[in-house]
């Protein structure tokens, strides 16, 4: 009798074994399963590069001011003032070229072609603060990495190869110019290049009359500003 008890005490703990091994396999596969539906969430939730669209970039222009997403800078416009001198000294030159012996009006009148397109480059233009508003998405970029201190070393941070690829990659665009920074980083002084919306093509519009006052100018919001040129970097 003690050896039966003894058979039904080996089959019973054996059955648990059986029972134990087949719930741990079980778990093992679901563990599997759960694995395999990660991996295909992490494939599907690999985003596509951005592509931004924008219209025509506009040359790198000095940043005055910067008032929430808004960014002042200085442009350079004709002056009508600084024209009508710069006719009237023309017409000058030219009168007196008309007098000067012909064994000088070769030379002098080389000169006056030079200080001509010197004055036409230089003093004709004036200085005019122009507003630009970034969109909430607005991509800050700047040609130069981010200044950072080492924390070990208490010097400037040397970027790796790896490290710069990152911070190029960082807003999900890799062909953008430059490394991502952001308006915190934008300071009065930078030399930065605006590349506005694009526009939808102007539409056709019944001719205005006289009296009836112009409608205001339509200025494009920022889509990405690139700092070209730092303070620091002259």
């Amino acid at each position: 009798m003690y050896s039966s008890l003894r058979l039904v005490s080996i089959f019973t703990a054996a059955s648990f074994l059986v029972a134990g091994l087949s719930a741990a396999a079980q778990d093992a596969k679901k563990d599997d399963e759960k694995k395999d539906e990660k991996k295909v969430e992490k494939k599907v939730e690999v985003k596509k590069e951005e592509k931004l669209v924008y219209g025509t970039p506009l040359p790198p222009q000095k940043i005055k001011r910067i008032d929430g997403r808004t960014v002042i800078v200085e442009q350079q416009v004709p002056d009508q003032d600084k024209i009508l001198k710069f006719q009237q000294w023309a017409a000058q030159q030219q009168a007196q070229l008309a007098q000067t012996p012909p064994q000088q009006r070769f030379q002098r009148q080389a000169q006056f072609q030079q200080q001509y397109a010197q004055k036409a480059r230089t003093e004709i233009y004036s200085l005019k603060e122009v507003e630009f508003v970034c969109t909430d998405n607005c991509k800050i970029r700047a040609m130069t990495p981010p200044f950072e201190y080492d924390e070990t070393t208490a010097k400037p941070k040397v970027w790796t190869k790896k490290q710069l690829d990152a911070l190029k990659a960082k807003d999900g665009n890799m062909k953008l110019p430059g490394y991502m920074v952001s308006m915190e980083d934008l300071r009065p002084g930078q030399m930065v290049q605006i590349y506005p919306q694009k526009l939808p093509p102007a539409v056709k519009t019944v001719p205005k009359k006289k009296d009836e006052p112009a409608a205001p100018e339509v200025r494009p919001e920022v889509v990405m500003l690139v700092v070209v040129q730092d303070i620091a970097q002259k």
